[in-house]
């Protein structure tokens, strides 16, 4: 069953939380939530057990924010100097100059 409110009520309802000022409280939890989730994907990622859940929640905020071109970009650069540098340690061991 899901929680979610139809799009057509969404903005009545976030317009009735901050007219009752409860729009600190509710950004401050979701701030809370955000980044003790955001912790656990760290946590996971560095020990190398990330879990499907994570992948999700990576993807969901990559979109919603529109990282996932920015991230794509970083990867393909991070490649590039890898392949550099694993070309340049290649030819050090072979006594090639560059």
């Amino acid at each position: 069953m899901s929680h979610l409110l139809p799009l057509d009520g969404s903005l009545s309802f976030w317009r009735g939380i901050a007219d009752v000022g409860l729009m600190g409280e509710v950004l401050s939890s979701f701030r809370t939530e955000l980044v003790a989730m955001l912790r656990g994907v760290e946590i996971r990622s560095e020990k190398a057990i990330l879990q499907e859940a994570d992948a999700v929640v990576l993807n969901s905020l990559s979109e919603m924010f529109g990282l996932l071109d920015s991230v794509r970009r970083v990867l393909d650069l991070r490649r590039s100097e890898t392949d550099d540098n694993q070309q340049q340690v290649h030819n050090a061991l072979n006594g090639e100059r560059m």
